[in-house]
Protein backbone atom coordinates (compact mmCIF):
# COMPACT_ATOMS: atom_id res chain seq x y z
CA UNK A 1 0.00 0.00 0.00
CA UNK A 2 2.95 2.72 0.55
CA UNK A 3 4.52 1.29 -1.92
CA UNK A 4 1.59 2.50 -4.68
CA UNK A 5 1.24 5.75 -2.54
CA UNK A 6 4.60 6.46 -3.48
CA UNK A 7 4.53 5.75 -6.97
CA UNK A 8 0.99 8.02 -7.02
CA UNK A 9 3.31 10.66 -5.97
CA UNK A 10 6.13 10.44 -8.14
CA UNK A 11 3.54 10.83 -11.15
CA UNK A 12 1.91 13.70 -9.85
CA UNK A 13 5.63 14.93 -8.99
CA UNK A 14 6.76 14.37 -12.56
CA UNK A 15 3.38 14.96 -14.43
CA UNK A 16 3.22 18.40 -13.23
CA UNK A 17 6.65 19.30 -13.43
CA UNK A 18 6.94 18.46 -16.67
CA UNK A 19 4.06 21.04 -17.31
CA UNK A 20 6.10 23.69 -16.19
CA UNK A 21 9.03 23.14 -18.79
CA UNK A 22 10.20 26.03 -20.79
CA UNK A 23 8.44 27.16 -23.63
CA UNK A 24 10.32 29.21 -26.21
CA UNK A 25 9.37 31.46 -28.96
CA UNK A 26 10.67 33.04 -32.01
CA UNK A 27 10.13 36.69 -32.30
CA UNK A 28 10.80 38.94 -35.40
CA UNK A 29 10.95 43.15 -34.49
CA UNK A 30 9.29 44.92 -37.14
CA UNK A 31 11.73 47.06 -37.35
CA UNK A 32 12.22 48.77 -41.05
CA UNK A 33 9.49 50.46 -42.76
CA UNK A 34 9.49 52.70 -45.94
CA UNK A 35 7.93 55.51 -44.00
CA UNK A 36 9.57 58.03 -42.04
CA UNK A 37 7.92 56.97 -38.47
CA UNK A 38 9.56 55.72 -35.24
CA UNK A 39 9.93 52.38 -34.65
CA UNK A 40 10.22 49.70 -34.47
CA UNK A 41 6.48 49.08 -35.72
CA UNK A 42 5.69 46.16 -33.49
CA UNK A 43 6.77 42.41 -33.25
CA UNK A 44 5.52 39.19 -34.90
CA UNK A 45 5.80 36.09 -32.61
CA UNK A 46 5.97 32.49 -33.73
CA UNK A 47 4.63 30.26 -31.57
CA UNK A 48 5.01 26.05 -32.38
CA UNK A 49 2.16 24.38 -31.12
CA UNK A 50 3.15 21.50 -32.39
CA UNK A 51 5.10 19.59 -35.33
CA UNK A 52 2.77 21.14 -37.94
CA UNK A 53 0.50 23.39 -36.39
CA UNK A 54 2.25 26.82 -35.66
CA UNK A 55 0.69 30.52 -34.55
CA UNK A 56 2.21 34.00 -35.52
CA UNK A 57 0.97 37.03 -33.45
CA UNK A 58 1.50 40.54 -34.87
CA UNK A 59 1.48 43.02 -31.87
CA UNK A 60 1.44 46.91 -33.05
CA UNK A 61 3.36 49.29 -30.96
CA UNK A 62 -0.04 51.14 -30.04
CA UNK A 63 0.79 52.51 -26.51
CA UNK A 64 3.35 54.40 -27.62
CA UNK A 65 2.74 55.35 -31.30
CA UNK A 66 -0.36 54.45 -32.42
CA UNK A 67 0.06 52.07 -34.90
CA UNK A 68 -2.27 49.61 -36.61
CA UNK A 69 -2.52 46.68 -38.94
CA UNK A 70 -4.84 47.10 -41.95
CA UNK A 71 -6.20 47.10 -45.81
CA UNK A 72 -4.68 44.81 -48.66
CA UNK A 73 -1.90 42.72 -47.46
CA UNK A 74 -2.50 43.69 -43.32
CA UNK A 75 -0.26 41.61 -42.71
CA UNK A 76 2.34 38.87 -44.07
CA UNK A 77 4.16 35.78 -43.63
CA UNK A 78 6.73 33.74 -45.62
CA UNK A 79 5.65 30.12 -44.62
CA UNK A 80 8.46 27.33 -44.48
CA UNK A 81 6.41 24.68 -46.48
CA UNK A 82 5.28 23.38 -49.90
CA UNK A 83 1.58 23.85 -48.61
CA UNK A 84 -0.24 25.00 -45.95
CA UNK A 85 -3.64 26.11 -44.30
CA UNK A 86 -3.53 29.76 -42.96
CA UNK A 87 -6.08 31.39 -41.20
CA UNK A 88 -5.77 34.43 -39.51
CA UNK A 89 -7.90 36.95 -37.22
CA UNK A 90 -7.36 40.57 -35.44
CA UNK A 91 -9.05 42.66 -32.98
CA UNK A 92 -10.77 45.02 -35.48
CA UNK A 93 -14.39 45.62 -35.24
CA UNK A 94 -15.58 44.09 -38.73
CA UNK A 95 -12.67 42.80 -40.42
CA UNK A 96 -12.20 39.33 -38.57
CA UNK A 97 -11.38 36.93 -39.87
CA UNK A 98 -9.38 38.51 -42.33
CA UNK A 99 -9.48 37.84 -45.84
CA UNK A 100 -6.96 35.17 -46.97
CA UNK A 101 -4.91 37.52 -49.69
CA UNK A 102 -3.00 34.16 -50.78
CA UNK A 103 0.65 34.99 -52.01
CA UNK A 104 1.39 38.75 -52.72
CA UNK A 105 3.88 42.16 -52.56
CA UNK A 106 4.31 43.91 -49.74
CA UNK A 107 5.41 47.29 -50.85
CA UNK A 108 9.24 47.83 -51.10
CA UNK A 109 9.75 44.12 -49.53
CA UNK A 110 9.13 41.64 -51.83
CA UNK A 111 6.71 38.69 -52.36
CA UNK A 112 4.88 36.28 -49.31
CA UNK A 113 3.55 33.59 -50.01
CA UNK A 114 0.59 34.20 -47.76
CA UNK A 115 -1.25 37.43 -47.28
CA UNK A 116 -3.99 38.11 -45.39
CA UNK A 117 -6.43 42.03 -45.89
CA UNK A 118 -8.07 43.30 -43.43
CA UNK A 119 -10.81 45.82 -45.28
CA UNK A 120 -10.08 49.41 -46.35
CA UNK A 121 -8.23 51.17 -43.54
CA UNK A 122 -11.45 52.24 -41.88
CA UNK A 123 -11.57 52.82 -38.07
CA UNK A 124 -13.48 49.34 -38.13
CA UNK A 125 -10.92 47.31 -40.24
CA UNK A 126 -7.81 48.64 -37.86
CA UNK A 127 -6.55 46.17 -35.65
CA UNK A 128 -3.48 46.25 -33.47
CA UNK A 129 -3.23 42.54 -32.86
CA UNK A 130 -3.59 39.85 -35.63
CA UNK A 131 -2.96 36.13 -35.36
CA UNK A 132 -2.41 33.91 -38.03
CA UNK A 133 -2.59 29.98 -38.17
CA UNK A 134 -0.76 27.75 -39.71
CA UNK A 135 -1.12 24.16 -40.54
CA UNK A 136 1.82 22.23 -42.33
CA UNK A 137 0.27 19.95 -44.69
CA UNK A 138 3.53 18.98 -46.28
CA UNK A 139 5.97 18.16 -44.01
CA UNK A 140 7.03 18.91 -40.23
CA UNK A 141 8.60 21.96 -38.38
CA UNK A 142 11.62 21.04 -35.68
CA UNK A 143 11.07 23.78 -34.17
CA UNK A 144 9.79 27.73 -33.80
CA UNK A 145 12.53 29.05 -35.62
CA UNK A 146 12.16 27.18 -38.75
CA UNK A 147 8.45 28.08 -39.43
CA UNK A 148 9.03 30.81 -41.40
CA UNK A 149 11.80 31.46 -43.90
CA UNK A 150 13.32 34.51 -45.80
CA UNK A 151 11.74 35.36 -49.07
CA UNK A 152 13.66 36.51 -52.39
CA UNK A 153 14.75 40.02 -50.37
CA UNK A 154 15.68 37.82 -47.12
CA UNK A 155 12.74 39.20 -45.07
CA UNK A 156 10.26 36.57 -42.75
CA UNK A 157 7.10 38.81 -41.88
CA UNK A 158 5.59 42.07 -43.26
CA UNK A 159 2.81 44.21 -42.22
CA UNK A 160 0.92 47.01 -43.61
CA UNK A 161 0.98 49.80 -41.21
CA UNK A 162 -1.54 52.96 -40.32
CA UNK A 163 -0.47 55.66 -38.42
CA UNK A 164 -3.24 57.13 -36.14
CA UNK A 165 -2.49 59.62 -33.61
CA UNK A 166 -6.44 60.21 -32.84
CA UNK A 167 -6.47 56.41 -31.92
CA UNK A 168 -8.60 53.87 -34.06
CA UNK A 169 -11.58 56.44 -35.15
CA UNK A 170 -9.28 59.19 -35.90
CA UNK A 171 -7.61 60.23 -38.81
CA UNK A 172 -4.57 58.13 -40.64
CA UNK A 173 -2.22 60.69 -41.14
CA UNK A 174 0.22 58.26 -42.82
CA UNK A 175 0.23 54.35 -44.00
CA UNK A 176 2.98 52.36 -45.28
CA UNK A 177 4.79 48.83 -44.59
CA UNK A 178 7.73 47.60 -42.27
CA UNK A 179 8.92 44.43 -42.03
CA UNK A 180 11.80 42.26 -39.75
CA UNK A 181 14.77 44.00 -40.96
CA UNK A 182 17.25 42.63 -38.35
CA UNK A 183 15.79 38.51 -38.51
CA UNK A 184 14.49 37.50 -35.56
CA UNK A 185 15.15 36.13 -31.29
CA UNK A 186 14.51 33.24 -29.80
CA UNK A 187 12.55 34.16 -26.88
CA UNK A 188 12.45 32.22 -23.65
CA UNK A 189 8.46 31.81 -22.53
CA UNK A 190 6.94 30.33 -19.85
CA UNK A 191 9.46 29.08 -16.83
CA UNK A 192 8.59 26.17 -14.14
CA UNK A 193 6.96 27.78 -11.18
CA UNK A 194 8.62 26.87 -7.51
CA UNK A 195 5.38 24.44 -6.53
CA UNK A 196 5.74 22.28 -9.59
CA UNK A 197 9.55 22.32 -8.74
CA UNK A 198 9.05 21.02 -5.28
CA UNK A 199 6.26 18.72 -7.03
CA UNK A 200 8.77 17.47 -9.32
CA UNK A 201 10.97 16.84 -6.16
CA UNK A 202 9.13 14.86 -4.17
CA UNK A 203 8.66 12.72 -6.95
CA UNK A 204 11.99 11.77 -7.43
CA UNK A 205 12.59 11.48 -3.72
CA UNK A 206 9.23 8.89 -3.53
CA UNK A 207 11.03 7.33 -6.72
CA UNK A 208 14.36 6.64 -4.25
CA UNK A 209 12.02 5.80 -1.58
CA UNK A 210 10.95 2.98 -3.69
CA UNK A 211 13.79 1.78 -5.25
CA UNK A 212 15.06 1.75 -1.22
CA UNK A 213 12.24 -0.19 0.06
CA UNK A 214 12.65 -2.73 -3.07
CA UNK A 215 16.36 -3.71 -2.34
CA UNK A 216 15.15 -4.20 1.34
CA UNK A 217 12.61 -6.41 0.89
Amino acid sequence: MRQRFWQAILGIGLLLGVSGAAVADFVYTLDTNNIAIPGPIGTATVHLIDSTHASVTFLANNPTFNYWFSDGGAVAVNVNAATWIATATGNCASCSPLANGGAGNEDGFGSFKQTFNAGSGAPGDRSTSITVLLTNTSGTWASDMVVLIGNASGFSVAAHVFVCPQGVNGTCSVTGFATNGSGGVEQQGRVPEPGMLGLLAIGLLASGVTVVRRRAA
